[in-house]
């Protein structure tokens, strides 16, 4: 799926530039927060984080 999603951003937003990184859920969780990334995917939160508003995607 996250090939397609990308794709299909890419052709809407030729401009932008997208890099993938991958880590731990905590570290996801810090780096959305202090602004490295504009969206980070986590498995779990393990507390609130000041920067981080989660939403949870049902069906995955």
């Amino acid at each position: 799926m996250t090939p397609r999603v990308i794709q299909r951003f890419r052709q809407q937003n030729p401009d932008v530039a997208i890099s993938i990184h991958t880590s731990d859920s905590p570290t996801a969780t810090h780096w959305t927060a202090s602004q490295y990334c504009d969206l980070g995917l986590a498995s779990y939160i393990g507390e609130e984080t000041p920067g981080v508003n989660p939403t949870l995607i049902h069906g995955y």
